[in-house]
């Protein structure tokens, strides 16, 4: 979900990319280019990710978040991981039924 603009849902299948940092890393530019043409981006990036080490806290999401930086896409970026086991919405229960039922 991206404030002020929505949701973005991408699907993909297991195993593509060479590793899940490649996916997130996809994921969040395919994201941001879709934000850029709709609305614009501001000078600031938040992100709020999951908290799986293997997936999102890993050295390349966070390469590529300073690089955003560093190309002066953001004056300043951040990133927030929830914690373990979370269930603050509603879509979060009802998600992994959703995808079971696609598999």
């Amino acid at each position: 979900m991206a404030a002020g603009t929505g949701m973005f849902a991408y699907v993909a299948r297991f195993g593509l990319g060479s590793g899940p940092s490649n996916l997130i890393c996809t994921i969040l530019y395919l994201t941001l280019m879709a934000m850029a043409h709709t609305r614009g981006l501001g000078t600031r990036l938040n992100v709020l990710f999951d908290n799986t080490s293997g997936d999102n806290k890993s050295n390349e999401v966070v390469a590529f978040i300073a690089w955003l930086v560093l190309t002066d896409v953001f004056q300043d970026a951040s990133f927030y991981c929830m914690l373990k086991e979370h269930t603050y919405t509603h879509l979060d229960q009802s998600f992994n039924t959703m995808i079971s039922q696609l598999m």
